[in-house]
């Protein structure tokens, strides 16, 4: 029913479930000190930490990996993640919300495709000095990072890939004193994909209410944007009554490359390689007629192509286009395919459950010329 782990050094890999407590709503499982490394989901499925109940980490040392491509995450519980000190490394393809009430600042990153096993993980502050290098030994989505290094509103940047050389590392986690070379800068554009927008965040659909968007010749038309003020989540902005409204609401016309951690914004979605610092040519995607997914008990989702951020056509591979369902708030549905696995696929993914979601498409990150990502929120009713 209960677990409190109070130090030692604990190293588990499963097949499904690392640690679980599994009393409904009721289990709490807590970390007070200590080294843990947990390689999950060996199998088809499976989470790091599973808790039914609650999840509270107070101190040591948390790595946690896994199922990169069934739902999972390297913290999972149903009712509340509170992480109110130590170091965490969480990783899968999609972990629950830490919740706003933790005392010790932290990051959730959704990726906009999957990246491969040995993909380094690095974070550093404005001055470049590095938070964290981690190089996970599964494919992931998903990251939760806590440590008491990071600080409220404080500039901190992400990268990518590359090398770390000259450096002892455990578990993937890298010493300090390395040379780090060869990463992609990493920027967001969107809350976290599966994570609610929270007060005080940025409002996703600024930039496309600050003026009309002009359509490539070829292109579905888009639709007017009204530009009258609303402070509603985009789920109610898609609501009957309400119409006219653009729905993808994390795109690169509003990337940054500055994580900025506030009282209120702890979670980055859409995140990806950033244009400016990687050579690559910045793109968008267009789905439907319309560019909208209507809500309803059974949504239809067909793509309509890419587009540079100037509006030109542009032609990528199918096998470079990823498509990422996630519910909101982040707890228990995660799918994802490639265009290229066609539309069988392509409805596969697409929940049955009630509930809101966000499809996330994106090029993936092997693509040497092209990067970017668009999101939609849907509901289904």
């Amino acid at each position: 029913m209960h677990l409190t782990i109070e130090g030692g050094a604990i190293r588990i890999n499963s097949q499904d479930d690392r640690i679980n407590a599994n009393e409904d709503g009721v289990s709490v499982i807590t970390i007070n000190g200590g080294y843990l490394y947990i390689d999950a989901g060996n199998g088809s499925e499976g989470d790091g930490i599973d808790s039914n109940g609650y999840l509270i980490i107070n101190g040591g040392t948390l790595v946690s990996l896994a199922n990169g491509r069934s739902g999972d995450g390297g913290i999972d519980a149903d009712m509340d993640i509170k992480i109110n000190g130590g170091t965490v490394v969480a990783l899968g393809s999609r972990n629950d919300a830490t919740s706003a009430s933790s005392e010790q600042p932290y990051m959730e990153l959704s990726y906009a495709s999957v990246k491969s096993a040995g993909t380094l993980i690095r974070i550093t502050d404005q001055q470049g000095n590095e938070i964290v290098i981690f190089g996970p030994g599964k494919i992931y989505q998903s990251l939760t990072f806590s440590s008491p290094e990071l600080l409220l509103d404080t500039v901190y940047h992400v990268y990518s890939g590359g090398t770390n050389a000259g450096v002892e590392e455990r578990d993937g986690l890298y010493l300090a004193g390395g040379i780090y070379s060869g990463g992609a800068q990493q920027s967001y554009s969107g809350n976290a994909s599966g994570m609610m927008p929270r007060p005080g965040m940025m409002d996703p659909l600024m930039n496309m209410r600050q003026a009309p968007q002009q359509q490539p010749e070829g292109m579905p038309p888009i639709p007017p944007i009204d530009n009258r003020p609303d402070n509603r989540n985009p789920w109610e902005r898609n609501a009957p009554g309400y119409p006219n409204q653009q729905s993808d609401f994390g795109t690169l016309a509003n990337a940054s490359p500055e994580f900025i951690i506030t009282a209120n914004q702890h979670s980055f979605g859409n995140v990806n390689d950033y244009a400016p610092t990687s050579g690559k040519t910045a793109v968008v995607f267009r789905i439907n007629e319309n560019n909208l997914i209507a809500s309803g008990t059974s949504p239809s989702i067909s793509f309509a192509g890419v587009i540079t951020v100037e509006g030109e056509p542009v032609s990528i591979p199918e096998t470079d286009i990823q498509f990422t369902i996630t519910d909101v708030p982040s707890e228990n549905y995660s799918a994802s395919c490639l265009l290229s696995d066609e539309e069988a696929a392509l409805k596969a993914i697409i929940p049955s459950d009630a509930g809101n979601y966000v499809l996330t498409i994106a090029v993936v990150d092997s693509n040497s010329q092209y990067t970017g990502s668009s999101q939609w929120a849907f509901t289904i009713e």
